[in-house]
């Protein structure tokens, strides 16, 4: 703490602002950071970073878990930091003036940041601080990987049975893994009678993607934005200065694959591990047909014959080339991995051999920082598409503007409907006075 007080006497900006940021490295490290503090790249004899000779911190534990090492058990550990950034450099004021002859960063250092009158870097929810003085580790948190968080995926079509059997599932899920397996059949049971009553449901006609706007549930829009950000910016995160923008958010609606992934689910190995939320990129064409029909499963070269043909699964939209410039569409979907095998290498599984091995699915932790944690599952039914979100990856200049359109047309749209609204409002109130009109006459 006495070496922040002194660094932060040589800060440009005259009044230092505390922060709170998150740091990912290996177990091991975290703990030689927190003992030791921390050294720059160089001092380490290692790579520099993407802004150069700096130690890298992000503002939230997705930007950070990018670039931490799994360990047995799918364990991360994270450092929360106090850092005192001092005055930034943005990309609004300057940084691109700072970068060399090919556009790049890795070069920069203390002396060529604070001769233009600069403390650190902030670019993309991260911050690089060149001075190690000015990072102060307060705690090592272990986490466990968890997917993309939860979500309700209940619609509002749906039955009380089936809510009140959602409620039933997660409540005796939660008690096998507290309890063991004394209420295991039960689980299965209640997983086979949500499934019968999802297929009793009708759903909402034939139409499979229901639009979703921001007004209608802001709190869920905000979410899955949010959920965005994390998959731009895990593995190796998008170049500097673009920015990906969710322009559409619909909603999967399909009783049919609901019935098929309940049903899979309660005849797993592992029913009572928690479904998780993860990516699974698709393009415009095959999204519809998704939708409809499910996943399949493809047998051509290329990720796929990493672990084997079968659905592959990240946090990071990397994995499905989701970070290059451009739109792109990707499903948020509830995948049941059940017990997944840890693998470190390539290798070619099918489900057959993975049920022999006692296993669900297969977690393939990043081996390498650039990389994303991704799973794979072998069954189809073991995946369910929830929501399709689109964006479009632009420069931060274009993102900003396209926001705005986005905006614009949901405001749009929403006064377009309020009109539609009022005019059969007021249709109806003519159709009464039209219909008494020749019982009047007929009377004179």
């Amino acid at each position: 703490e006495d070496m922040l007080s002194e660094a932060t006497r040589c800060l440009t900006f005259a009044g230092p602002v505390m922060r709170t940021l998150f740091h990912g490295s290996s177990a091991r490290l975290c703990e030689l950071k927190a003992e030791e503090g921390f050294e720059l790249p160089k001092d380490l004899h290692d790579k520099a970073g993407k802004y150069g000779n700096a130690v890298h911190l992000a503002n939230y534990v997705g930007g950070a878990n990018g670039h931490s090492e799994a360990t047995l058990g799918r364990l991360r550990n994270l450092l929360v930091c106090d850092v005192c950034p001092g005055r930034a450099c943005t990309a609004a004021s300057g940084l691109g003036a700072l970068a060399d002859g090919n556009g790049s960063w890795e070069g920069l250092d203390l002396a060529q940041l604070r001769a233009a009158g600069y403390d650190s870097v902030f670019e993309g929810e991260a911050y690089a601080i060149y001075d190690p003085r000015l990072v102060l580790p307060r705690y090592i948190v272990e986490i466990e990987l968890k997917g993309l968080g939860s979500e309700d995926n209940a619609s509002r079509s749906e039955s009380e049975e089936v809510l009140e059997l959602r409620a039933d599932v997660e409540k005796l899920r939660q008690r096998v893994e507290k309890e063991g397996n004394a209420h295991l059949k039960d689980l299965r049971s209640a997983y086979k009678q949500l499934a019968a009553a999802k297929q009793k449901s009708t759903g909402s006609g034939s139409l499979r993607l229901h639009p979703m706007q921001r007004q209608e549930d802001p709190v869920l829009w905000d979410r899955c934005v949010s959920r965005l950000a994390q998959g731009a910016a895990d593995g190796a995160g998008l170049a500097p200065g673009l920015e990906a923008v969710m322009t559409s958010l619909q909603r999967v609606v399909n009783p049919v694959l609901a019935c098929e992934f309940y049903e899979h689910v309660a005849d797993m190995l592992n029913p009572e591990a928690e479904i998780q939320l993860l990516f699974h990129g698709t393009s415009s064409e095959d999204s519809a047909d998704t939708a409809e029909h499910g996943f399949c499963i493809t047998t051509s070269p290329g990720q796929a014959s990493r672990f084997g043909p079968g659905l592959y699964f990240s946090t990071g939209l990397s994995c499905f080339q989701g970070d290059s410039l451009g739109p792109h569409q990707v499903f948020l979907c509830e995948v049941a991995l059940g017990k997944p095998m840890l693998v470190q290498s390539e290798r070619c599984l099918d489900y057959d051999a993975l049920q022999r091995a006692g296993f669900d699915s297969v977690h393939a932790p990043r081996g390498s920082e650039g990389r994303c944690d991704e799973w794979v599952i072998y069954h189809l039914a073991q995946a369910l598409p929830v929501f399709l979100l689109t964006y479009d990856v632009q420069p931060k200049a274009v993102a900003a503007e396209l926001l705005q359109q986005v905006v614009s047309l949901e405001e749009q749209k929403r006064n377009l409907e309020q009109r539609l609204a009022d005019a059969e409002k007021a249709l109806q109130e003519l159709r009464p006075s039209e219909e008494e009109a020749p019982e009047t006459n007929a009377d004179g």
